[in-house]
């Protein structure tokens, strides 16, 4: 049994095709002009739903055969490609685009050039995944490897806590009452635009110390790195 060969429609056969659908011939009636078989009609038509789809037109930011004729003319005269690029008045980076997508200095040809150009616009395009059996592996394989559970924590490994450390609810009962002088109690106020208050208060006593503060600060700056801090004598209160 004989198979005929596939065919290539052109441009032409398609608008004639479309044209044919239009008018309401049938799928059968169309095939027959084409000397094709009906479901190689369908194939065509069903792709966009029986609807025929908007023209084909390059986009205003795209080059233009002419463009990529002169392209070719200042490969040949020497030119770089800023020389070009000025000329045609479009920026290098995208002259520099387009003679390495198609073959480099060497080999670029603006005819060629421009059927690869217009190849590379046709939408929709397959996803790479789809069409790279090999990448579609390698990205399988990856994330079989670090793919985690949403409810999966670093916390339980220690991450962002601060190790060694005494909890204030083990602190002497002597310290609650306050009863006992000498003790001393710190803390650190962040404010805005880096800004910080640092105080040093006795417990008993309710005694504010900002000399020894400030000559201790002093002493350590270079030690300190959370930027500007601002000390305050706030005097002591009862």
């Amino acid at each position: 049994m004989a198979y005929r060969s596939r065919i290539k429609y052109t441009a032409a056969q398609k608008a004639e095709m479309w044209d044919r659908w239009q008018r309401g011939e049938s799928l059968n009636a169309i095939a027959r002009a084409f000397d094709r078989p009906s479901s190689s009609i369908f194939g065509k038509l069903s792709t966009t739903g029986g609807i025929r789809p908007p023209p084909r037109k390059r986009s205003r930011l795209s080059l233009a055969l002419s463009e990529r004729e002169e392209i070719s003319r200042g490969i040949v005269s020497g030119l770089s490609m800023r020389a070009i690029a000025a000329q045609l008045g479009r920026s290098p980076s995208m002259i520099s685009r387009e003679v390495k997508c198609n073959g480099g200095a060497t080999h670029y040809r603006s005819s060629q050039a421009d059927v690869a150009a217009w190849d590379r616009a046709q939408r929709p395009k397959s996803c790479k995944l789809a069409a790279s059996p090999m990448l579609r592996r390698m990205v399988s394989r990856k994330l079989r490897s670090n793919r985690l559970s949403r409810h999966a924590s670093l916390k339980n490994d220690g991450l962002g806590k601060i190790t060694n450390t005494v909890s204030i609810r083990e602190r002497p009962a002597s310290v609650e009452d306050r009863a006992v002088p000498g003790h001393w109690e710190g803390d650190l106020i962040c404010g805005s635009n880096h800004s910080f208050i640092a105080t040093l208060v006795e417990r008993h006593t309710r005694y504010v110390e900002t000399k020894t503060v400030i000559n201790a600060l002093i002493k350590q700056r270079a030690q300190v790195t959370m930027g500007i801090i601002q000390i305050t004598d706030l005097g002591s209160w009862d």
